[in-house]
């Protein structure tokens, strides 16, 4: 299964950037089955045993496995890119 998990905090304004990058790239991508998940970092115990310390954190998974992790913002472009690399 191919998921693409937006990990988000409160008044995350580039939490709202990337979510809206990962939508625009998941509507163009030829790619089939991918889904889209967003936690609140906050809200979720096993992001807070991952230490994450920066926002928006996006992580590519494949059958349970973590391909990439990025922390940060980035054009839609980028993350189609990822998709092409990730889930080809």
């Amino acid at each position: 299964m191919k998921e693409i998990i937006l990990i988000t905090t409160e008044g995350c304004e580039g939490c709202a950037i990337m979510r809206r990058a990962i939508k625009q790239a998941l509507s163009i991508t030829k790619v089939e089955d991918i889904s889209f998940k967003e936690y609140d970092f906050r809200e979720d115990t096993l992001f807070k045993k991952m230490e994450l310390k920066d926002f928006p954190t996006v992580i590519f998974k494949n059958n349970g496995k973590i391909l990439r992790k990025e922390v940060g913002t980035r054009p839609y472009i980028v993350v189609l890119r990822w998709i092409d690399i990730d889930f080809k």
